[in-house]
């Protein structure tokens, strides 16, 4: 399904993903007129929350830096959400000057989204907020 977004936007468009990738040969593919540029983590590091924040961000900053100055400027960062890659979304934006969007994929009328009773810590605080 996000192969078929991508190739749906290479019509009009053309960029860069930033990702984590399970497999070496992931690191770099094409789809459509998208670049995926993947870090491969070990699931070691990928269970453990701060590691995985620490190599998201340190890859996110140093890749798209890189390709913005190499390649060609980036107009926009696209988010997937807002708490976790929309943080590190605002502040790529920030440092190259880029629009941001943030995507908000959620059912905001189902029920179970709104039992606080499973919310862990973090659900807890980002409903507060």
């Amino acid at each position: 399904m996000v192969r078929r977004r991508f190739e749906l936007l290479s019509e009009r468009f053309d960029g860069f993903i930033l990702s984590y990738v399970s497999r070496p040969e992931s690191k770099q593919v094409t789809i459509g007129r998208f670049e995926l540029h993947g870090y491969q983590i070990s699931e070691r590091a990928y269970g453990h929350f701060l590691s995985r924040q620490l190599i998201r961000t340190l890859f996110v900053l140093g890749k798209s830096v890189r390709l913005h100055l190499r390649r060609r400027r980036i107009d926009a960062i696209i988010a997937q959400d807002a708490f976790g890659t929309g943080v590190l979304g605002y502040i790529v934006s920030r440092l190259l000057g880029a629009r941001l969007i943030v995507e908000v994929n959620n059912d905001f009328f189902n029920r179970a989204n709104w039992n606080v009773e499973s919310w862990g810590l973090g659900s807890y605080l980002k409903a507060r907020w």
